[in-house]
């Protein structure tokens, strides 16, 4: 089954995106035409990253770190007046199980 998406003239930050997952995420948002925030506690180390388009912009952040995250989102907000938030993909970091996402303590993040 194949589908085609136009995200142009959309912005979309996808955390997480050095990874398998978030990586293969930033590559179908791009190739969607979206401008892409990719933010990621380290750069891919993957030659064939796709965070090399020029519609592709990565922001190195530590999500665990509250500060990281608000200052991130600010510098993504700054450099393309807008964040459509409909278009938030966060793939960083894992899950265990456990309580739900509400009841979960913010330093389990």
């Amino acid at each position: 089954m194949s589908a085609s998406f136009d995200f142009g003239g959309r912005v979309a930050l996808v955390t997480g995106a050095s990874g398998a997952l978030g990586s293969a995420v930033v590559e179908r948002f791009d190739d969607a035409g979206a401008t892409v925030a990719a933010v990621d506690v380290a750069p891919s180390e993957d030659e064939e990253s796709p965070l090399g388009p020029d519609r592709v912009a990565f922001h190195e952040a530590d999500l665990t770190d509250e500060r990281a995250v608000e200052e991130t989102v600010s510098r993504v907000v700054e450099d393309h007046g807008r964040l459509d938030l409909d278009h938030l993909l966060n793939v960083a970091g894992t899950w265990r199980g456990g309580d739900p996402v509400e009841s979960t303590p913010l330093e389990t993040y």
